[in-house]
């Protein structure tokens, strides 16, 4: 399983422009060839890849949602401690597999804070390239696409959903909080 990031451009936009730009701030932008996914753009438009080893696992899109994860969500946790005890799971058991859950989600936090200045890095290099594609770039606009995928993309029955962001309203810390299969499209607007 990997994340795949993807970038959407009108077929009119200058391609070696974006390419240019994408290099500045390591974005590669390989043609992406998904006729399921190519459905669901508008006429006119491509994707791209944005890595050229294919997959973009790591990445700090979408990562402060996965940060938050199972360890974060009370529903999902008390589900778990529900199951473990109609498996038969004694309560002492239920508390310790309660606090190593705890240590992990600590751990978790630990790492993220000792990363957060690559973090910093990494969405500054998206938002400039967001940005200088749409202001320098010659595109009206450009989209991003985060998804989890079992295999090369090429070959994915992705859903997705657009949700349109104007520039003069872009926050890093939404390219923190990305969600899967959701095309932002960036505009000036």
């Amino acid at each position: 399983m990997c994340y795949y990031i993807t970038a959407t451009f009108p077929n009119s936009a200058d391609a070696a422009l974006l390419s240019d730009i994408g290099r500045r701030h390591s974005v590669a932008l390989v043609p992406c060839h998904n006729s399921f996914l190519q459905e669901q753009l508008y006429p006119g438009e491509s994707q791209y890849l944005t890595s050229r080893g294919r997959c973009n696992c790591g990445t700090v899109l979408g990562s402060r949602r996965k940060e938050r994860g199972f360890a974060h969500d009370t529903n999902a946790v008390e589900q778990k401690i529900s199951r473990l005890r109609k498996s038969g799971w004694s309560e002492t058991k239920v508390q310790r597999w309660c606090d190593q859950n705890a240590n992990v989600a600590t751990r978790k936090e630990r790492v993220l804070a000792e990363h957060a200045g690559t973090r910093t890095s990494e969405v500054n290099a998206w938002q400039q390239f967001v940005t200088q594609s749409v202001l320098e770039g010659g595109s009206p606009y450009v989209g991003l696409l985060l998804h989890w995928h079992g295999g090369m993309l090429e070959g994915a029955e992705v859903r997705i959903v657009r949700s349109p962001v104007e520039l003069s309203s872009l926050q890093p810390g939404l390219f923190l909080d990305f969600k899967e299969d959701v095309l932002y499209t960036f505009v000036n607007g």
